[in-house]
């Protein structure tokens, strides 16, 4: 299977700064399914108290923070991104029907792994140990397997031989109908910018302030906004705001077809 530009561009930059074997293992494993759900990495340079890297549902885009002085930590933040992206949606899905058997499986284990840990929240959100980060939730808890702390540990509290084995129950059972339905489900990037270059062209022409949108809920609150304006504007300005409107309406489509 070919990866993607911003897939092989990870890929590269992953390889040259890892150093656990754990997490190179794995990461084959993460990034191929990444491809085949049409995740996209972005790369930035940011203040390094700044997070490490982040993952948006909505878009299905990955970002890492490049910045040199976190080079070290950046194969690691990579893998952590990588994982939610491929396990977040599943975990959180309202549609079991489209999940294996497997993975459902899986889910209700990770779920269970972590009331075991849940208890040490409290000595991340007090002490800013960062060796508890992945004790936030389920979600940071599976991501944070990236983290050879984080696993010493799920170690120690006897969960990480099930945690490992839950996340892949979830990425190696993937259905194709599932699959089918996950990679449709994310704005694309060039949809982003197309949807943005025409309300800037509206802000613009109606000296209201800069807008940007990023994810599937700043655009139902477009809409909103947008609707409010038709109705309560007459002329050449709800003409404008219908006409953005409409393209909001079809992104939103598109996003639920």
């Amino acid at each position: 299977m070919t990866l993607s530009k911003s897939l092989q561009k990870t890929k590269a930059i992953f390889t040259q700064h890892n150093a656990d074997s754990f997490n190179a293992q794995l990461f084959e494993n993460v990034i191929v399914l990444a491809n085949t759900l049409g995740v996209s990495v972005r790369f930035y340079n940011a203040n390094v108290r700044k997070q490490g890297g982040s993952y948006a549902p909505d878009t299905n885009i990955v970002s890492v923070n490049a910045n040199d002085k976190l080079a070290d930590k950046v194969s690691r933040h990579i893998l952590h991104e990588l994982i939610h992206s491929v396990t977040y949606r599943a975990i959180e899905s309202k549609q079991q029907e489209l999940l294996d058997s497997a993975q459902i499986q899986g889910i209700q284990e990770l779920h269970d792994a972590y009331e075991k840990i849940s208890h040490l929240k409290s000595a991340f959100q007090q002490e800013k140990n960062l060796a508890y980060y992945g004790a936030v939730n389920v979600h940071e808890m599976v991501a944070e397997v990236s983290n050879y702390e984080f696993r010493k540990v799920l170690k120690q509290h006897n969960v990480l031989d099930i945690v490992v084995c839950a996340l892949h129950k979830i990425i190696d059972n993937y259905t194709n109908s599932y699959t089918a339905f996950y990679a449709p489900f994310a704005i694309k990037d060039d949809d982003i910018k197309a949807l943005n270059k025409e309300l800037r062209q509206y802000c613009k022409a109606w000296f209201l302030p800069s807008s940007v949108v990023k994810t599937q809920r700043d655009i139902e609150y477009l809409k909103l906004d947008l609707e409010h304006r038709a109705k309560n504007s007459t002329g050449t300005k709800q003409k404008n705001s219908l006409d953005l409107l409409d393209k909001v309406n079809k992104y939103l489509e598109k996003v639920s077809a």
